[in-house]
C-alpha cells in the first residue's frame, strides 16, 4: 500500500498441504489487518496491527556500513521450519528504496480501507519512510528477491512503566517525531505494523516479522520492543470494552484472542489496554463510503472489521471512531532467540 497505510499486520497460516506449515506450528494469518496475523488448530483471525529507531555515533554508523543482511534468528527460524525453503533477508528502505517503488499493488488488500484514514497516524505515517528511512524494511527472500512483507518501527523514548507506554498509537508515532526532532536519545523500538500480502498469508511469517524486528531492536543495543497491537478477533466483538475482553482466556488459562496470544507464546507481556489508542473522524458520507454501509440516523454502529463501534452523528455530518489496542512488551534479546 502506499506509504499512507497504518498499522500491524499479520497473518496466520494453516497446516494444508502446500501451506509449508507443520500442523503444531503456531502460526499468524492475516486477512486483512494491520499491524501482525493467524490460523492454528485453534486460532483463526484477522488482524491489522499496527508501527525503529536511531542511535546516534561511530556504533550507528557501523551499524548501516554494511548494507542488506540476513539476520541470524531468522536464518535459524528458516532452519528449524518455521519458513520453510525461504532464507529470509532484511532490507531497510534506507538501503534499497527502488524495492518500494516496485511493490505496485502487492499492499492493497492488507487494510479495511475506514483504517486507513487515522487523524494523526496519517499525517505522520507519509513521513516515516523520509524520517525513518533505516526503520522501515522489506522480508525479502533471499534466493529470488520475493517480496514477502514489509515491516515498520520507530525509535521511541520509554521508561519501562506501564504509565510510561502512553495512550496508544497516535501518541506513539508522534512521540517518536518529536524524539528525532530535539535529538533525543531512543530507549526502546515500537511496533507499528507488520503487513503480509495476501500471496503470502497462511506461511507463518507473523512470528518472523517479530523475530526481525526483534533482532533489529537487539542490534542497535536496545532491549525491548512494544506494540500497540490490535487484537485480531475484537472485530468478533464491538461493543465489548477492551477491559474486559483483554481479561479473557481459554481454558487452559492462555489469551484469548490470537493474536495477542501468539505475542504470549514468543514470551511478550502483556501491558495495558488502551481504549483510545487510535482516532479516526470523517463525514458521514465518507463513513457510507469506508464501510458501503448507510447510516440514516444518529447513533453508534457497528460496522464491518471495527473493533469498537462508530458514533454517527448526522446533525453535525460527522463520524467519529477510536480504535482500541493493547500494549504488548517483548525482551528483543529473549523473543529473537526463538
Amino acid at each position: 500500500m502506499p506509504p499512507q497505510q497504518q498499522h500491524i499486520v499479520i497473518a496466520v497460516g494453516d497446516d494444508r498441504p502446500g501451506t509449508g506449515r507443520r500442523p503444531d506450528q503456531p502460526v499468524i494469518d492475516m486477512p486483512a489487518v494491520r499491524q501482525f496475523h493467524v490460523r492454528d488448530p485453534d486460532v483463526q483471525p484477522r488482524v491489522g496491527v499496527q508501527r525503529l529507531l536511531g542511535v546516534d555515533g561511530p556504533a550507528h554508523a557501523r551499524q548501516y556500513a554494511s548494507g542488506p543482511r540476513r539476520i541470524t534468528p531468522l536464518r535459524a527460524a528458516a532452519r528449524a521450519g518455521i519458513l520453510p525453503n525461504v532464507d529470509p533477508q532484511i532490507v531497510r528502505y534506507s538501503e534499497r528504496p527502488e524495492l518500494w517503488d516496485g511493490r505496485g499493488d502487492l499492499f492493497d488488500d492488507v487494510w479495511p480501507e475506514y483504517n486507513q484514514h487515522g487523524d494523526e497516524l496519517n499525517y505522520y505515517w507519509r513521513q516515516l519512510y523520509d524520517v525513518f528511512p533505516e526503520w522501515q524494511f522489506m522480508l525479502l527472500d533471499s534466493a529470488d528477491q520475493t517480496i514477502l512483507a514489509e515491516g515498520h518501527t520507530v525509535p521511541v523514548a520509554w521508561d519501562r512503566t506501564d504509565e510510561g507506554l502512553g495512550p496508544g498509537i497516535d501518541a506513539t508515532i508522534a512521540g517518536a517525531f518529536r524524539l528525532r526532532e530535539e535529538g533525543g536519545r531512543p530507549t526502546a523500538v515500537s511496533a507499528m505494523a507488520a503487513e503480509v500480502p495476501p500471496r503470502h498469508q497462511g506461511r507463518g511469517l507473523a512470528p518472523v516479522m517479530l523475530t526481525a524486528m526483534a533482532a533489529l531492536t537487539r542490534e542497535a543495543g536496545l532491549e525491548h520492543l512494544i506494540a500497540p497491537i490490535r487484537p485480531s478477533h475484537k472485530d468478533r466483538y464491538p461493543t465489548i470494552p477492551i477491559e474486559r475482553y483483554a481479561r479473557w482466556a481459554l481454558d487452559d488459562g492462555t489469551p484469548f484472542d490470537p493474536w495477542v496470544r501468539v505475542h504470549v507464546r514468543m514470551g511478550a507481556r502483556i501491558g495495558p489496554v488502551i481504549p483510545r489508542s487510535l482516532h479516526i473522524t470523517g463525514t458521514v458520507a465518507d463513513w457510507e463510503s469506508w464501510t458501503q454501509m448507510r447510516f440514516p440516523e444518529t447513533g453508534d454502529y457497528v460496522f464491518p472489521a471495527g473493533l469498537a463501534t462508530v458514533r454517527i452523528d448526522r446533525e453535525k455530518n460527522t463520524g467519529e471512531y477510536w480504535e482500541p489496542n493493547v500494549w504488548i512488551i517483548h525482551q528483543a534479546g529473549h523473543q529473537a532467540g526463538r
